[in-house]
């Protein structure tokens, strides 16, 4: 591949700050052939002004509506595709680099051939805490499958997951497996996207030597929201039906072990006293997960339903 091309694709939404922290970042990257571009999704706090202002160099690319984490990042997607670069890496705008990050995954890239390519994840907070380091046992991601040998990459590790706050794909995966299912809206898209490539013989690895930080989730407003409850329980109804056969036994069993053991996390982390009486309760996040179920039901994915969102507000509105 020689010295390949990379456009990082930077997704905004509402966090001005953070975004420019990240672009601050980017712009010190040593990695050749990079290009910059910020999708934004229809942000209202000033953030597309905000980076026109501080980074007039960097192409800007303001949407109309919010597409989400899977359409708005499609779209950079289907630039990166158009302009025939050879590597898109994909990054939530709440990532700060280290100056080598993108060209040690660049460089990584064109000896492992075609993968789902990852850093490793510090939190921003406590720069000394991983998110994502298969070389310690601290990491919050998922699992680790194995280190690669030297001969098939020294320094790699295969993962048994895609985690899409830092992730480089060439874009002949894209054209292979295709592109984001926008269904999910945001969370387990890249889930889905990792388990397409799977079945297509493509691994995901961690090259832990290239390092970002995380502050995590800061669109949801925090690591545990409401809505972020219900797109993980919609999402998860969706991504089982997915990959499994709908309806059959191993689909029900599947969802139904899933799905109770991610209620029974969001009840011990919000609340206490019976379960199955905090899941019927006026409380936010039971609340959501019982809109998620709905939504599932009746097909409705994508940006949360009108009606959903309000429920949502009206218990939250109560509480203060």
């Amino acid at each position: 591949m020689g010295t390949p091309s990379v456009l990082a694709v930077v997704l905004s939404f509402n966090t001005q700050t953070d975004t420019l922290e990240c672009l601050e970042s980017l712009k010190l990257q040593d990695c050749p052939n990079l290009s910059l571009l910020v999708i934004d999704n229809a942000s209202t706090d000033g953030s597309q002004q905000a980076v026109k202002a501080r980074f007039p160099d960097i192409e800007l690319l303001p949407l109309d509506t919010n597409l989400g984490w899977a359409g708005g990042n499609n779209v950079g997607v289907r630039i990166g595709l158009e302009r025939k670069v050879d590597l898109i890496c994909l990054l939530n705008n709440d990532l700060v680099l280290q100056q080598t990050a993108l060209r040690l995954l660049a460089s990584a890239y064109t000896k492992l051939g075609s993968c789902l390519l990852h850093p490793s994840i510090y939190y921003y907070s406590d720069p000394d805490l991983p998110q994502l380091d298969p070389t310690t046992t601290g990491s919050t991601t998922g699992e680790v499958i194995r280190k690669l040998s030297a001969s098939e990459g020294e320094g790699v590790w295969e993962l048994d997951h895609a985690y899409g706050a830092c992730l480089m794909v060439g874009t002949e995966v894209f054209r292979r497996i295709g592109m984001f299912d926008e269904r999910f809206f945001l969370q387990l898209e890249e889930t889905d996207f990792f388990l397409r490539a799977q079945r297509q013989g493509l691994r995901a690895l961690c090259v832990p030597s290239a390092r970002v930080l995380h502050k995590e989730s800061v669109a949801f407003g925090g690591r545990r929201t409401p809505s972020k409850t219900y797109y993980s329980i919609r999402n998860t109804l969706l991504l089982t039906e997915k990959h499994t056969t709908f309806g059959s036994f191993k689909f029900l069993t599947y969802l139904k072990r899933r799905l109770y053991w991610q209620l029974r996390g969001v009840h011990r982390s919000n609340a206490s006293g019976n379960f199955w009486r905090w899941l019927l309760s006026a409380d936010a996040y039971a609340v959501a997960a019982r809109r998620a179920l709905l939504d599932y039901l009746t097909r409705r994915f994508g940006r949360i339903n009108t009606n959903s969102a309000r429920a949502i507000e009206k218990v939250l509105a109560a509480r203060t």
